[in-house]
């Protein structure tokens, strides 16, 4: 009975080590470190414990054979692989790089030995190595997704290691060597070497320009399909560029650059490739407006993460370095997931496989590979035995991971993972709006059109009505050099910069296009329906209509009109009338005909009044007394006072003295007179002589509707007409039944059809306009229209959307923070006054503030007059006193005319005679010793 004891106590031993043989309680597991990894040393050994010392749920235990390398080193990588196989290892967790990637695969491929890398992911090519695990995920489909969304044809690629040039190729790949691709590229690859100066190659990127289609391109493009969306390209289209740098430190040094030169600016939208973008510093782009796009691969609502960031933040970072801190970087995260994932195919193999399995490869502790202990690698290498079943269950596994899911695919890459898309909101950060995976991209925030300049047709695009009308809204199909423009570039003036502010205020896109009809808007009298832009937007054929739209309760009843963007009024245009010229006499306009009568008055009346206080005062009179005796001062006689008079009018002086104090007193007042009278005439007279004035037939509607000389019309359709239909004050009644009865009609189908009807009716048609548009058409060569009058009411031109739509709140907004930050006043400046061209056509004519002939002539004419007065006075003076000698000595006159004759020229002989006489007479003088002339 003891034998039968014994030998039964052997045999249930042995069953017992059988089956304890078959699945062992500990694995060995092998790690290959990176020096430079130290950030993922200590989360590794504490996720090993923390699976160790879990007797509850852990079915066996892991023992790790740790490695530290150059992981770029492609020795030191193939002798740390071998060290690991040799000691037996069912498996190696470990980094890569993909400048070593061969030895890996090498070695793997050889040895069947499962390797589970966290390091970067090679190109996707299915090839035949089924011993690799990336537990990275590739996001380069993600970024070329992003590409096709954003419709980018044009794109930067930022990169600095082979890792980023392989993701390049597959780009290039993707969209430029594939015919089949729907979209292509235009792609700019450039190779960072300094991260730390990469100033050359940002400033080349910010002068860039992109290449304008060709008209062979514009015409091979396929014909707009019926019903589908147009994708339109932003006025200032974005310069597109992927940041994809090996570090974290080398992506926020380029972005340190960035900011410094001023690329975070709206016009810019940058990819930042990785699998966390909210480790980066945004805070330099929060307040720019740039577009900035990032991948997130760890979800922070995920409860596995939530657990493990509570307790690695809960331990003591002098005994686990870097614990204490609530972030989990994602080579932390991949770590952990390959733990679990070996974990995983394990307790697969042992629940699905024979208990037996492991019965020969566990000896005494030691690890045997066919009988082989250890897996040596360079001397006759054996492959891995349990290589294949283990590779094909790690394959197999799927579970909620810190990562997200992890599971793979049949090559070795993750699969059915999820990257959450964030989008840099102004002044709010980072914000998700979308889901990347295998099945493309989600997006999941509708609000995402207001947050990036590009979207796909799920998002509505603006559609803007406005109406042809300069300055406000014009077209040109060529630029400076003679290429040719495209989409919203087509467009330029007030309203099309109108336009383009409040949508980088807005952050949306948008599409321009003319009304149909070509009017403004007003019901149709037959049908009874809005024509014109406010029909398009009532219909809602157009999202909103940006023109010089006019704000009036009709319009308001059917549409929403944004804050007025410009204020005006009615106003009167009619042809500016001929300069007219100065007279021949115009030096005498300074002063009216009423006054150079009442100085010429004056001055005869002072010089009877001095005759007449000469004459009383007994002080004015001279004695002289002479040979002939005693005789009185008879110079102070009636015509020497006038002429006295006369004299100080002219600045002149006079012949006689005045030396009574009454006389004095006389002189000076009228003095006093002269001087005020001269000053106040020459002051006038530079301005009368140089300035051609303007003689208008009206100056305001009251003037224009008192008369029919002069026809007057407005635009059909428009606001204007319809102020004047439905006026109750009586001049513009009275205009209204004018305009509505004349024949021809006085109405004009457009605003240009106004204007030039004005110009060509030479003075007798007048256009009622807005004021705005009549200050910029009296700018505009040829310059022969003006305006008259005051405005004959107040209103504004506003942006009309649909009734009830929430973005007629925020265009208020913008319109308000244009008008405070002095935008709309530099958009009129320009287009009405920095353009004008009668500035300089009028300064052109310099010369007509000089004075010409014309000006003077009158001055001339008087001074030849007056030569010929002085020449006919003198020959009646002396027929008077030659009349006077023949009545005195009873001769002829003919007589008398010789002997005065005679008389004349003798005298003339005398005096030269006597005058030359004297001279030979003083120079035959003696001259005496003292010099001086003796005149005995």
């Amino acid at each position: 009975m003891e034998l039968d004891k014994i030998v039964a106590f052997f045999i249930c031993g042995y069953i017992l080590s059988v089956f304890a043989e078959g699945f062992p309680d500990r694995f060995p597991i092998g790690v290959i470190f990176d020096r430079d990894s130290s950030d993922i040393q200590y989360p590794f050994k504490y996720t090993i414990g923390l699976h160790n010392n879990n007797e509850t749920k852990s079915a066996f235990k892991i023992d790790v054979w740790e490695e530290f390398v150059n992981i770029r080193n492609s020795y030191e990588l193939g002798n740390a692989i071998c060290n690991e196989t040799k000691k037996g290892t069912f498996a190696i967790l470990g980094a890569k790089d993909l400048l070593s990637s061969d030895v890996i695969q090498s070695y793997s491929r050889t040895l069947h030995m499962p390797y589970l890398t966290i390091g970067p992911v090679p190109n996707e090519k299915p090839f035949k190595n089924e011993f690799i695990l990336n537990m990275r995920p590739s996001y380069t489909a993600a970024i070329i997704d992003l590409i096709k969304y954003f419709n980018w044809t044009n794109v930067h690629y930022l990169y600095d290691n082979y890792e980023g040039l392989v993701r390049v190729q597959e780009v290039i790949t993707t969209f430029l060597v594939n015919e089949d691709a729907d979209t292509k590229i235009e792609l700019h690859p450039m190779q960072v070497i300094n991260t730390n100066n990469a100033y050359d190659i940002l400033r080349h990127i910010d002068q860039w320009e992109p290449r304008k289609p060709t008209e062979k391109e514009l015409a091979e493009l396929p014909p707009k399909t019926p019903g589908k969306r147009y994708e339109p390209k932003p006025r200032h289209p974005a310069k597109n560029i992927i940041l994809d740098f090996s570090s974290k430190l080398a992506t926020q040094s380029i972005m340190r650059q960035l900011q410094e030169m001023g690329m975070n600016r709206m016009t810019y939208h940058y990819i930042i490739a990785g699998l966390d973008v909210s480790e980066f510093d945004l805070s330099g782009f929060h307040h720019s407006g740039v577009n900035l796009t990032g991948f997130r691969l760890i979800d922070p609502k995920n409860k596995e993460v939530q657990n493990f960031v509570k307790e690695w933040s809960e331990l003591n970072p002098l005994d686990w370095p870097g614990a204490g801190t609530k972030k989990l970087p994602i080579d932390t995260a991949l770590i952990v997931d390959s733990i679990h994932a070996v974990v995983w195919s394990l307790l697969s193999i042992k629940q699905h496989k024979e208990p037996h399995l492991f019965r020969k490869t566990f000896r005494r502790g030691q690890v045997y590979n066919n009988g082989t202990r250890g897996i040596p690698c360079k001397e006759d290498p054996v492959p891995w035995q349990h290589g294949q079943l283990l590779m094909e269950e790690l394959k197999k596994v799927s579970f909620p991971g810190l990562s997200g899911k992890v599971a793979f695919n049949r090559y070795g890459y993750r699969s059915g993972f999820n990257l959450d898309l964030l989008t840099l909101v102004e002044k709010r950060g980072l914000k998700k709006v979308a889901t990347w995976n295998d099945n493309g991209l989600q997006v999941t925030s509708h609000h995402w059109r207001f947050l990036n300049y590009s979207r796909t047709s799920e998002y509505k695009v603006y559609k803007i009505t406005s109406i042809k009308s300069a300055p406000y809204m014009t077209m040109r199909t060529k630029d400076d050099n003679g290429k040719p423009l495209v989409g919203n570039a087509r467009f330029e003036g007030y309203c099309a910069d109108l336009i383009n502010e409040i949508s980088q205020i807005l952050r949306f896109d948008y599409v321009i296009r003319f009304v149909k009809d070509k009017n403004y808007g007003a019901i149709d009298e037959v049908t009874g329906r809005w024509n014109g832009m406010m029909g398009e937007v009532i219909e809602q054929q157009a999202d909103m209509a940006v023109a010089p739209l006019t704000i009036n309760v009709e319009r308001e009843r059917v549409v929403d009109f944004t804050k007025p963007f410009m204020s005006l009024g009615i106003s009167i245009m009619i042809k500016k009338p001929e300069k007219q010229k100065p007279g021949v006499f115009s030096f005498m306009d300074p002063l009216s005909n009423r006054v150079w009568a009442c100085v010429t008055i004056a001055c005869i009346a002072s010089g009877f009044l001095l005759f007449l206080v000469g004459r009383i005062s007994p002080y004015q009179f001279c004695i002289k007394e002479d040979c002939s005796g005693i005789q009185t001062d008879d110079e102070f006689t009636l015509f020497n006072c006038i002429w006295f008079a006369l004299g100080a009018l002219m600045c002149q002086g006079g012949d006689i003295t005045l030396r009574s104090l009454s006389t004095r007193v006389v002189g000076s007042v009228w003095s006093l007179f002269t001087l005020i009278m001269i000053s106040s005439y020459t002051a006038n007279l530079a301005a009368f002589l140089t300035i051609e004035r303007l003689l208008t037939p009206i100056d305001s509607a009251e003037d224009l509707s008192k008369q029919t000389k002069i026809v007057y019309g407005t635009l059909k359709g428009g606001s204007t007409n319809e102020f004047f239909r439905s006026s109750n004050i009586s001049i513009y009644k009275t205009m209204w039944n004018f305009m509505d009865s004349a024949k021809p009609s006085v109405f004009t189908d457009n605003t240009e059809g106004g204007v030039a009807r004005v110009r060509n009716s030479k003075g007798r048609y007048a256009f009622l306009l807005e004021s705005t548009t009549n200050d910029y058409v009296n700018q505009r060569k040829p310059c022969n229209t003006m305006k008259v009058g005051d405005n004959l009411d107040s209103k504004g031109f506003g942006i009309a959307t649909q009734i009830g739509n929430p973005l007629r709140k925020e265009l208020n907004l913008a319109v308000l923070k244009l008008r405070e930050t002095n935008v709309l006043p530099a958009l009129e400046k320009k287009w009405w006054y920095d353009k004008s061209e009668c500035l300089l056509f009028e300064e052109g004519g310099s010369s007509s503030n000089t004075l010409t002939l014309s000006n003077v002539a009158g001055v001339f004419y008087i001074l030849i007059g007056g030569f010929g007065l002085a020449m006919a006075v003198s020959l009646l003076e002396f027929m008077y006193k030659a009349n006077k000698e023949a009545s005195k000595r009873k001769t002829t006159l003919s007589k008398a005319l010789r002997s005065k004759a005679d008389v004349a020229v003798r005298g003339t002989e005398e005096e030269t005679f006597g005058q030359n006489g004297l001279q030979r007479s003083i120079s035959t003088l003696p001259i005496a010793r003292s010099g001086a002339v003796s005149l005995v």
